[in-house]
Parts: C-alpha cells; structure tokens; sequence
C-alpha cells in the first residue's frame, strides 16, 4: 500500500473517531477501537492480525503505566477517604480565598501528586471539587458580585445521573414548600 493510502485511511480513521464521539456520542474507548480495527483492515493486515496488533498494544501500555495508574488511583481514594487531601485543600483555601479556588486545587494536587498522569489527577480533583463549595463561603462570595435578596435561588454543580441539555428537554425544578418550576428549553 502506499504511503498516500495509508496517511489516507488514518485522516478517515481519525476523523471517523472524532465524529464518534462528538455526534453519535459513542464511547471514546469504543470509537478508537472501531477506528484501530477501519485502519488495520484497511492497511491490509486483515482482522486478525488487526485484533492480535490492537490487544498487543493495548497490554504492552498497561504493562507500562496501567499499575501506576492504578495505584494511583488507589492512594489518591485513600487519602481522600481519610480526608488529608480535604485538609490539604481547606488550609490552603483559607491562605488563597475562595476566589483562588483553582490554585488551591493545583497546589495541593501537584504537592502531593507531582509525577502522576493527568486523568489520575482528575479522579482525585473531582470529589474534591464537589466538596469544596460550602454554601456560607458559596454565598458569602456571590453577595460580593451580585446583590442578593430573600428568595434568591443559587444553584451549583450537576447532581449525579444529569446529562447534557438538549433541544425540547423539559428542565423541572422543586423547591419543598414552594412547588415545581418548569422550563423548556428551545436553544
């Protein structure tokens, strides 16, 4: 094959991948595979030597970074569960501001974390992240951008299980007491 075919089929391939993920929404672990395999195949190697080439690989980068991952993973759960990383997090939100949030998170990622990959980092920053908005320091500081009144409704963060927002969704919101607020959404 020739090398205009092959860098070709990997400009199809990659943008298949991309249109996979971004409009079908296909899983981007799922989509990649599906490109490896288009690529392979259309390479000439055949399915199975595309499948036994894609396992190769995909062991060969677990054998070189899938137990630092994992340990990582690990340590960070721990340290989370026992809430050093939480203490880590609120000393220094205290020094920087809430306003600083994000170089608090930084500084203390980094400061314990320093040479592990980005995705074990974001495991660990996100039930950081949704603990370190308390509600007095949340308002305390929106009260310093916007006036504030009785009745104002501040909602933060997305509940667990809610996805994207799509064209016709109905948006429902309750508050006890009060009752049901209902938008549909037409963007």
């Amino acid at each position: 094959m020739s090398d205009t075919l092959v860098v070709l089929h990997t400009a199809i391939a990659i943008i298949a991948i991309v249109l996979l993920i971004v409009v079908v929404r296909v899983d981007p672990v799922i989509s990649l595979v599906i490109g490896t395999i288009y690529l392979g195949l259309t390479a000439g190697l055949g399915f199975e030597d595309t499948v036994g080439t894609l396992a190769q690989g995909f062991g060969d980068i677990m054998a070189e970074v899938g137990l630092l991952i994992g340990f990582g993973v690990l340590l960070g759960s721990l340290l989370i569960a026992m809430g050093a990383l939480q203490k880590l997090v609120e000393l220094l939100l205290r020094l920087l501001g809430p306003q600083r949030l994000p170089y608090a998170f930084s500084a203390a990622l980094s400061s314990i974390f320093p040479a592990i990959y980005v995705d074990v980092q974001l495991v660990l920053a996100a039930p950081l992240a949704r603990s370190a908005g308390k509600v007095p320091e949340t308002i305390a500081y929106l009260s310093t951008l916007v006036e504030l009144r009785p009745g104002d409704l501040i909602m933060t963060g997305t509940p667990k299980g809610v996805g994207p927002v799509r064209r016709g969704d109905q948006l429902v919101g309750h508050i006890d007491g009060v009752g049901d607020l209902k938008i549909g959404y037409r963007a």
